[in-house]
């Protein structure tokens, strides 16, 4: 009885401690998303619209049929086209923008609502030397266990003496992999043979690395950057099977987005853990024109920037990505719980099946059968 009272207790006493918390995000569902971006290479300026869902529903809303320009200090005015829902270009692609100079983006809604960013000036460029990457284990993310693969390193340097640089790096990765099989046959009721059996095996995808990497001079006395780590891929995916490019664009940007992006990520990090910092909505340097309260999210950035691309061919490490398995059991294929048509392949033990589309197009895994221009 007396353990029986002391668990009631102490039941009491945790309850009362603890209070409901309800963050106050409801200002932020559907509130404009403005993630823009103008250098002087040689890329258009571009800017993406959308606006916040629900924090129980997470989906990507673009903003259609919205009006953009971005203004000059001298007055030039270039207007932009939607080439997607929500992504919009500049309609001259010959426009860049230039050292020194300052840009504003504005942006009108067809509900009547008008935005602006703060003038943002471009900064003075810095060279990115080299890109390079080092065979190293780190530990997974998902357990204690190492893991074998490739951390890429840039170098850099500014001939601007004794001033404070902000970088961003933004990467895009460039990846060929293969399917685990021929496709040899396919069967929707009868086995039918598939012309040029290799054809769909090979594929090349292209996507951006979602991390944010960010660096300040501010406190070094030295302007010159060496073996500054960036991506790390690892052989747990397809990722270094066959062959591996990283482009890397290095952008010097001003103090102000340096600090909003460092914010943002200090924020990816801690949403990680429930019982550090709570998650803020980080608000940028675009407002609403007739209520500047209204809360609106994102950056529109204007940075120099230099880049480089690196190649990197399959390394000699263990891989443990997943690889199909082939069943030769095909006794029951006509009442087999795949959708048709089968996909089969076929060596000296004859046909096989494989348990999904993945494993003999590489289509499947978001990947195109043509190689992208750059690629050597």
């Amino acid at each position: 009885m007396r353990k029986i009272a002391y668990a009631i207790i102490l039941l009491i006493t945790i309850t009362s401690c603890v209070e409901k918390y309800w963050s106050n995000i409801d200002k932020y569902e559907y509130a404009l998303v403005v993630d823009g971006f103008l250098t002087n290479g040689s890329e258009p300026a571009l800017v993406q619209l959308s606006f916040s869902s629900q924090i129980n529903m997470q989906e990507l809303i673009p903003a259609i049929g919205a009006e953009l320009t971005i203004t000059s200090e001298t007055q030039l005015e270039i207007p932009f086209v939607e080439t997607e829902p929500g992504i919009y270009k500049a309609s001259d692609t010959s426009f860049h923008g230039e050292i020194g100079s300052s840009y504003q983006l504005h942006i009108k809604l067809p509900n009547g609502k008008s935005y602006e960013s703060d003038f943002c000036t471009m900064p003075h460029t810095s060279s990115l030397d080299s890109v390079y990457g080092k065979e190293e284990n780190q530990k997974s993310l998902n357990s204690n266990d190492m893991l074998s693969g490739i951390q890429f390193y840039v170098d850099n340097h500014t001939t601007i003496p004794n001033d404070t640089i902000y970088y961003l790096w933004r990467l895009t990765q460039t990846i060929k992999y293969r399917a685990s099989f021929t496709l040899d046959y396919t069967y929707s009721g009868e086995f039918i043979p598939f012309p040029n059996p290799d054809s769909l095996r090979t594929c090349w995808l292209t996507t951006p690395v979602s991390q944010i990497f960010i660096f300040s001079t501010k406190l070094y006395d030295n302007s010159v950057i060496r073996n500054f780590p960036i991506n790390y891929v690892s052989t747990e995916s397809k990722a270094l099977s066959i062959r591996y490019s990283l482009l890397v664009k290095q952008l010097s940007i001003s103090k102000d987005a340096f600090d909003y992006y460092n914010t943002l990520k200090q924020q990816n990090i801690e949403q990680g853990d429930f019982y550090s910092e709570q998650p803020i909505q980080i608000r940028g340097n675009i407002v609403n024109v007739a209520n500047p309260e209204e809360a609106v999210l994102g950056y529109f950035t204007v940075a120099s920037v230099t880049e480089k691309r690196v190649f990197v061919n399959r390394p000699h490490l263990p891989f443990i990505f997943f690889e199909c398995k082939r069943d030769y059991d095909l006794r029951w294929i006509r009442w087999s719980q795949y959708t048709w048509p089968l996909y089969l392949t076929e060596n000296e033990l004859g046909k096989a099946l494989g348990p999904r589309p993945s494993c003999f197009d590489c289509r499947e895994e978001g990947g195109k059968l043509t190689p992208p221009d750059f690629w050597e």
